[in-house]
C-alpha cells in the first residue's frame, strides 16, 4: 500500500516538473520579432535602394506619390507578452512597440509615435505592414514593420 501511495506521488510530481517545463518552453516561444525599418520617400530623384527589393513594388504601389525610397535603419526588436519596447528612429522620434497577445491568430500589436498617435493593431504574424506621414527633409518617412 505504500509503495503504490508512493508511486501516485511520484508520478503527480513528475507530471507537476513536465507541466512546468512545458510551460516555460511554450512561454519563450510567444515572444514576438518585429523588424522596424526606417525608410525616407522623396519626390526627388528615382532611386531606390536595392535593400529595399524585398517590398519596392508595394512601396510604388502604396506611396505613388514618392518616386525616390532609401533605407535609414532597420531595428529589430523581441518583444515578450505584455512587455514595451523603444525604438529611436533616425529623425530622433521614438517609437514604441508592445506585444498584446493573440486574437485568434492574429498578433496584437500597440504601436505609439512620439505621443502623437497609439493604435493597437491586429496582424498576421509574418505579414508586414506600413506607417507613414512623419515629415523628414523633403519628404516623409515610411516605416516597414515585420512582425513574426
Amino acid at each position: 500500500m505504500r509503495v503504490n501511495m508512493l508511486i501516485q506521488m511520484i508520478l503527480v510530481w513528475t507530471v507537476a516538473m513536465v507541466g512546468l517545463v512545458g510551460f516555460v518552453s511554450t512561454a519563450q516561444a510567444q515572444d514576438l520579432k518585429v523588424e522596424v525599418r526606417t525608410i525616407a520617400a522623396s519626390k526627388g530623384g528615382d532611386k531606390v535602394d536595392s535593400s529595399l527589393s524585398d517590398i519596392q513594388s508595394t512601396l510604388n504601389v502604396t506611396f505613388a506619390g514618392y518616386t525616390s525610397f532609401r533605407q535609414l535603419s532597420v531595428d529589430n526588436v523581441v518583444l515578450t507578452q505584455g512587455k514595451s519596447k523603444d525604438v529611436t528612429l533616425p529623425n530622433g522620434a521614438e517609437v514604441t512597440l508592445t506585444f498584446n497577445g493573440h486574437a485568434g491568430k492574429l498578433v496584437k500589436l500597440g504601436l505609439s509615435i512620439a505621443g502623437k498617435m497609439s493604435t493597437t493593431l491586429r496582424v498576421s504574424s509574418g505579414s508586414t505592414f506600413f506607417q507613414a506621414g512623419m515629415r523628414h527633409k523633403d519628404g516623409i518617412l515610411i516605416l516597414a514593420i515585420k512582425v513574426e
